[in-house]
Protein backbone atom coordinates (compact mmCIF):
# COMPACT_ATOMS: atom_id res chain seq x y z
CA UNK A 1 0.00 0.00 0.00
CA UNK A 2 1.20 3.48 -0.85
CA UNK A 3 1.57 6.29 1.70
CA UNK A 4 1.13 4.01 4.71
CA UNK A 5 4.37 5.06 6.35
CA UNK A 6 8.15 5.36 6.06
CA UNK A 7 8.47 1.64 5.24
CA UNK A 8 6.92 -0.33 2.38
CA UNK A 9 3.63 -1.83 3.54
CA UNK A 10 2.66 -5.19 2.05
CA UNK A 11 -0.92 -6.27 2.60
CA UNK A 12 -2.16 -9.83 2.21
CA UNK A 13 -5.70 -9.88 0.81
CA UNK A 14 -7.98 -12.87 1.38
CA UNK A 15 -11.05 -13.85 -0.60
CA UNK A 16 -13.61 -15.47 1.70
CA UNK A 17 -16.50 -17.42 0.25
CA UNK A 18 -17.34 -19.86 3.02
CA UNK A 19 -18.30 -19.47 6.67
CA UNK A 20 -21.21 -19.34 9.07
CA UNK A 21 -21.50 -15.57 8.59
CA UNK A 22 -21.50 -15.96 4.80
CA UNK A 23 -24.17 -18.53 4.13
CA UNK A 24 -24.87 -17.33 0.59
CA UNK A 25 -21.31 -18.13 -0.54
CA UNK A 26 -20.56 -14.69 -1.94
CA UNK A 27 -16.92 -13.67 -2.27
CA UNK A 28 -15.91 -11.22 0.45
CA UNK A 29 -12.51 -9.61 0.76
CA UNK A 30 -10.46 -9.19 3.89
CA UNK A 31 -6.91 -7.97 4.38
CA UNK A 32 -4.13 -7.87 6.93
CA UNK A 33 -0.90 -5.95 7.38
CA UNK A 34 1.99 -6.95 9.63
CA UNK A 35 1.46 -6.27 13.32
CA UNK A 36 3.24 -3.23 14.67
CA UNK A 37 4.84 -4.65 17.82
CA UNK A 38 3.67 -8.23 18.43
CA UNK A 39 4.73 -10.73 15.76
CA UNK A 40 3.01 -13.53 17.70
CA UNK A 41 -0.30 -11.84 16.83
CA UNK A 42 0.66 -11.16 13.21
CA UNK A 43 -1.36 -12.98 10.59
CA UNK A 44 1.56 -12.74 8.13
CA UNK A 45 3.75 -14.62 10.61
CA UNK A 46 1.18 -17.38 11.13
CA UNK A 47 0.67 -17.72 7.39
CA UNK A 48 4.44 -18.01 6.90
CA UNK A 49 4.66 -20.52 9.74
CA UNK A 50 1.88 -22.59 8.17
CA UNK A 51 3.68 -22.70 4.83
CA UNK A 52 6.90 -23.74 6.58
CA UNK A 53 5.16 -26.51 8.50
CA UNK A 54 3.46 -27.83 5.39
CA UNK A 55 6.33 -27.81 2.91
CA UNK A 56 9.39 -28.18 5.16
CA UNK A 57 8.32 -29.99 8.33
CA UNK A 58 5.68 -32.32 6.86
CA UNK A 59 7.02 -32.26 3.30
CA UNK A 60 3.66 -31.90 1.58
CA UNK A 61 3.88 -32.23 -2.20
CA UNK A 62 4.53 -28.88 -3.84
CA UNK A 63 1.79 -27.55 -6.14
CA UNK A 64 1.93 -28.37 -9.82
CA UNK A 65 3.22 -25.23 -11.54
CA UNK A 66 2.64 -26.49 -15.06
CA UNK A 67 -1.05 -25.99 -15.86
CA UNK A 68 -3.28 -28.85 -16.86
CA UNK A 69 -5.03 -28.42 -20.17
CA UNK A 70 -8.69 -29.22 -20.51
CA UNK A 71 -10.07 -28.91 -24.04
CA UNK A 72 -7.53 -26.26 -24.95
CA UNK A 73 -8.01 -24.17 -21.78
CA UNK A 74 -5.07 -23.61 -19.46
CA UNK A 75 -6.11 -24.22 -15.87
CA UNK A 76 -3.81 -24.13 -12.85
CA UNK A 77 -5.99 -26.56 -10.95
CA UNK A 78 -3.36 -27.73 -8.47
CA UNK A 79 -2.28 -24.17 -7.82
CA UNK A 80 -5.70 -22.57 -7.43
CA UNK A 81 -6.99 -25.28 -5.08
CA UNK A 82 -3.99 -25.09 -2.76
CA UNK A 83 -5.00 -25.69 0.87
CA UNK A 84 -2.95 -23.30 2.98
CA UNK A 85 -4.42 -24.38 6.33
CA UNK A 86 -5.51 -28.01 5.94
CA UNK A 87 -4.92 -28.74 9.61
CA UNK A 88 -2.53 -31.14 11.25
CA UNK A 89 -2.58 -33.42 14.26
CA UNK A 90 0.58 -32.43 16.13
CA UNK A 91 0.91 -35.85 17.78
CA UNK A 92 0.56 -38.08 14.74
CA UNK A 93 1.51 -35.70 11.94
CA UNK A 94 -1.73 -36.53 10.13
CA UNK A 95 -3.63 -33.77 8.39
CA UNK A 96 -7.27 -33.49 9.35
CA UNK A 97 -9.06 -30.33 10.43
CA UNK A 98 -8.11 -26.69 10.43
CA UNK A 99 -9.08 -26.38 14.09
CA UNK A 100 -6.33 -28.80 15.13
CA UNK A 101 -3.80 -26.82 13.13
CA UNK A 102 -4.85 -23.56 14.77
CA UNK A 103 -4.82 -25.15 18.23
CA UNK A 104 -1.31 -26.38 17.54
CA UNK A 105 -0.14 -22.89 16.62
CA UNK A 106 -1.82 -21.42 19.71
CA UNK A 107 -0.07 -23.95 21.94
CA UNK A 108 3.35 -23.47 20.42
CA UNK A 109 3.40 -19.70 20.78
CA UNK A 110 2.02 -20.02 24.33
CA UNK A 111 -0.95 -17.81 23.59
CA UNK A 112 -2.43 -16.59 26.90
CA UNK A 113 -5.90 -17.46 25.61
CA UNK A 114 -5.06 -21.11 24.92
CA UNK A 115 -6.79 -22.32 28.10
CA UNK A 116 -9.72 -19.91 27.91
CA UNK A 117 -13.10 -21.32 26.84
CA UNK A 118 -14.43 -19.94 23.56
CA UNK A 119 -11.16 -18.11 23.02
CA UNK A 120 -12.05 -17.26 19.41
CA UNK A 121 -15.16 -15.32 20.42
CA UNK A 122 -13.36 -13.76 23.38
CA UNK A 123 -10.63 -12.44 21.12
CA UNK A 124 -13.09 -11.19 18.50
CA UNK A 125 -15.22 -9.36 21.04
CA UNK A 126 -12.23 -7.64 22.56
CA UNK A 127 -10.92 -6.64 19.13
CA UNK A 128 -14.24 -5.12 18.11
CA UNK A 129 -14.65 -3.21 21.36
CA UNK A 130 -11.09 -1.92 21.16
CA UNK A 131 -11.68 -0.85 17.57
CA UNK A 132 -14.72 1.22 18.46
CA UNK A 133 -12.89 2.71 21.45
CA UNK A 134 -10.02 3.69 19.13
CA UNK A 135 -12.30 5.61 16.81
CA UNK A 136 -13.13 3.00 14.18
CA UNK A 137 -16.67 3.50 12.94
CA UNK A 138 -19.27 0.84 13.65
CA UNK A 139 -19.78 0.49 9.91
CA UNK A 140 -16.14 -0.50 9.37
CA UNK A 141 -16.26 -2.84 12.35
CA UNK A 142 -19.34 -4.50 10.88
CA UNK A 143 -17.74 -4.80 7.46
CA UNK A 144 -14.54 -6.26 8.89
CA UNK A 145 -16.44 -8.97 10.73
CA UNK A 146 -19.50 -9.28 8.49
CA UNK A 147 -21.76 -8.51 11.43
CA UNK A 148 -25.27 -7.12 11.66
CA UNK A 149 -26.10 -4.17 9.44
CA UNK A 150 -23.70 -5.24 6.71
CA UNK A 151 -26.40 -6.12 4.21
CA UNK A 152 -26.33 -7.63 0.74
CA UNK A 153 -26.53 -4.15 -0.79
CA UNK A 154 -23.51 -3.04 1.21
CA UNK A 155 -21.57 -6.07 0.03
CA UNK A 156 -22.46 -5.23 -3.56
CA UNK A 157 -21.60 -1.54 -3.55
CA UNK A 158 -19.01 -1.07 -0.78
CA UNK A 159 -16.18 -2.93 -2.45
CA UNK A 160 -13.25 -1.19 -0.77
CA UNK A 161 -11.68 -2.63 2.37
CA UNK A 162 -12.23 -1.24 5.90
CA UNK A 163 -8.73 0.17 6.21
CA UNK A 164 -9.30 1.89 9.56
CA UNK A 165 -10.15 -1.45 11.16
CA UNK A 166 -7.31 -3.21 9.34
CA UNK A 167 -4.80 -0.69 10.68
CA UNK A 168 -6.24 -0.95 14.17
CA UNK A 169 -6.06 -4.76 14.32
CA UNK A 170 -2.41 -4.49 13.25
CA UNK A 171 -1.66 -2.17 16.17
CA UNK A 172 -1.43 1.10 14.23
CA UNK A 173 -3.46 4.32 14.44
CA UNK A 174 -6.51 4.34 12.21
CA UNK A 175 -5.02 7.11 10.04
CA UNK A 176 -2.55 6.27 7.30
CA UNK A 177 1.12 7.22 7.45
CA UNK A 178 2.22 5.41 10.62
CA UNK A 179 3.34 2.03 9.30
CA UNK A 180 6.75 1.28 10.79
CA UNK A 181 8.23 -2.01 12.00
CA UNK A 182 11.32 -1.88 14.17
CA UNK A 183 12.04 -5.56 13.49
CA UNK A 184 12.02 -4.90 9.73
CA UNK A 185 14.85 -2.37 9.83
CA UNK A 186 17.43 -5.13 9.37
CA UNK A 187 16.97 -7.36 6.36
CA UNK A 188 17.88 -11.05 6.79
CA UNK A 189 20.75 -12.42 4.68
CA UNK A 190 19.72 -13.60 1.22
CA UNK A 191 21.02 -17.19 1.65
CA UNK A 192 18.74 -17.50 4.68
CA UNK A 193 15.70 -16.07 2.89
CA UNK A 194 16.20 -18.29 -0.17
CA UNK A 195 16.53 -21.42 1.96
CA UNK A 196 13.28 -20.94 3.92
CA UNK A 197 10.94 -21.96 1.10
CA UNK A 198 13.51 -23.52 -1.20
CA UNK A 199 11.24 -26.56 -1.59
CA UNK A 200 8.59 -24.38 -3.20
CA UNK A 201 10.70 -21.91 -5.13
CA UNK A 202 13.24 -24.38 -6.52
CA UNK A 203 10.47 -26.31 -8.25
CA UNK A 204 9.10 -23.03 -9.60
CA UNK A 205 12.45 -21.99 -11.11
CA UNK A 206 12.97 -25.47 -12.52
CA UNK A 207 9.67 -25.11 -14.32
CA UNK A 208 10.71 -21.73 -15.74
CA UNK A 209 13.97 -23.22 -17.06
CA UNK A 210 12.40 -26.36 -18.51
CA UNK A 211 12.90 -26.79 -22.29
CA UNK A 212 9.16 -27.09 -22.88
CA UNK A 213 8.26 -24.03 -20.78
CA UNK A 214 5.60 -21.85 -22.41
CA UNK A 215 5.60 -18.25 -21.21
CA UNK A 216 1.85 -18.08 -21.83
CA UNK A 217 1.42 -20.55 -18.96
CA UNK A 218 2.85 -18.03 -16.48
CA UNK A 219 -0.20 -16.06 -15.44
CA UNK A 220 -0.54 -13.13 -13.04
CA UNK A 221 -1.84 -15.28 -10.18
CA UNK A 222 1.23 -17.52 -10.28
CA UNK A 223 3.58 -14.54 -10.22
CA UNK A 224 1.70 -13.01 -7.30
CA UNK A 225 1.75 -16.28 -5.38
CA UNK A 226 5.54 -16.47 -5.77
CA UNK A 227 5.83 -12.87 -4.54
CA UNK A 228 3.75 -13.76 -1.48
CA UNK A 229 6.02 -16.74 -0.74
CA UNK A 230 9.11 -14.52 -0.97
CA UNK A 231 7.49 -11.95 1.32
CA UNK A 232 6.57 -14.64 3.86
CA UNK A 233 10.15 -15.92 3.88
CA UNK A 234 11.38 -12.49 5.00
CA UNK A 235 8.55 -12.23 7.55
CA UNK A 236 9.38 -15.62 9.05
CA UNK A 237 13.08 -14.79 9.42
CA UNK A 238 12.44 -11.41 11.04
CA UNK A 239 9.66 -12.56 13.37
CA UNK A 240 11.38 -15.77 14.49
CA UNK A 241 14.47 -13.73 15.34
CA UNK A 242 12.32 -11.63 17.69
CA UNK A 243 10.36 -14.57 19.10
CA UNK A 244 13.32 -16.89 19.62
CA UNK A 245 13.39 -16.37 23.38
CA UNK A 246 9.71 -17.29 23.68
CA UNK A 247 9.69 -20.08 21.09
CA UNK A 248 13.20 -21.54 21.32
CA UNK A 249 11.79 -25.02 22.07
CA UNK A 250 9.40 -24.83 19.13
CA UNK A 251 10.06 -27.56 16.55
CA UNK A 252 10.68 -25.03 13.77
CA UNK A 253 14.14 -24.46 15.26
CA UNK A 254 15.03 -28.10 14.66
CA UNK A 255 14.77 -27.65 10.89
CA UNK A 256 17.01 -25.86 8.43
CA UNK A 257 17.64 -23.01 8.02
CA UNK A 258 16.78 -22.14 11.63
CA UNK A 259 18.55 -24.99 13.44
CA UNK A 260 22.09 -23.60 13.14
CA UNK A 261 24.10 -20.77 11.62
CA UNK A 262 24.79 -22.43 8.26
CA UNK A 263 22.60 -19.86 6.52
CA UNK A 264 23.21 -17.06 9.01
CA UNK A 265 20.09 -17.23 11.19
CA UNK A 266 21.84 -17.21 14.57
CA UNK A 267 24.06 -14.31 13.50
CA UNK A 268 21.04 -12.43 12.18
CA UNK A 269 19.12 -13.09 15.42
CA UNK A 270 21.79 -11.31 17.44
Amino acid sequence: MAREGPQPCRVVVFALNNGKSNLDGKVMLSASMRHATKPELCLHFHLALSFFELYVVFKVDVPRWRPKRDEGCRLHRDFYSLHVLPGCNCRTGDFNTMSNHCSWMYANIRNPLVNAPKKVHLNRGRSLRDGIASGVSEQQVGRAGNYGGYTALNRSYLTDLPWDMIRHTAGFPTRSGYFFLLRALVQPPQPLVKKVFATLLDSYYEWLEAPDFNKDDLDVATKQFVEVVKHLAVVLCQDLAVLYGKMKHFHVFFHAPFNDDTYGFLTFRH
